[in-house]
């Protein structure tokens, strides 16, 4: 399987995530264009079979990282012009993992139904099969109208 990602990975999280998958890859990457707390900014979330990375200039050394086993749900939550990707936990704190435009909302859906569904029933390739799909039809337009 070819690396599934809808942009191109931030350079000023390379070496983090270098030295955090120096030995597997995701298994797909959302990446955003908001900072957390607001502003335009690079941010990534990169996504494994039981674990979840959020890379933004606001986490305690540009990373944050969460197991799905610890994850009670995911969700995108849509306001005035931009978007947030958060999970609730099992100790009943609310993390934001990411912020972004709407431009990357359709990928951010795909990864919080792709991560609900694996906390669920556990891993499938059927799911990574889904998040495939919805990452196929955001290149599936003309570059030049849109």
């Amino acid at each position: 399987m070819s690396e599934l990602i809808n942009g191109k990975f931030p350079e000023k999280f390379r070496k983090e995530y270098e030295q955090i998958f120096k030995n597997e890859k995701p298994l797909f990457i959302v990446v955003g264009d908001l900072a957390i707390k607001g502003g335009y900014s690079e941010s990534a979330v990169c996504v494994t079979k039981d674990r979840i990375y959020a890379f933004d200039g606001n986490f305690h050394g540009n990373v944050f990282s969460l197991d799905f086993k610890d994850i009670k749900k995911t969700k995108v939550k849509r306001m005035y012009g931009n978007a947030i990707f958060f999970a609730d936990t099992v100790k009943r704190k609310r993390v934001r993992l990411m912020r972004f435009t709407f431009a990357d909302a359709n990928v951010a859906d795909a990864a919080s139904d792709f991560i609900n569904a694996v906390i669920k029933e556990g891993y499938s390739d059927e799911l990574i099969y889904a998040v495939e799909n919805t990452y196929e039809k955001q290149r599936s337009f003309c570059p030049k109208c849109g």
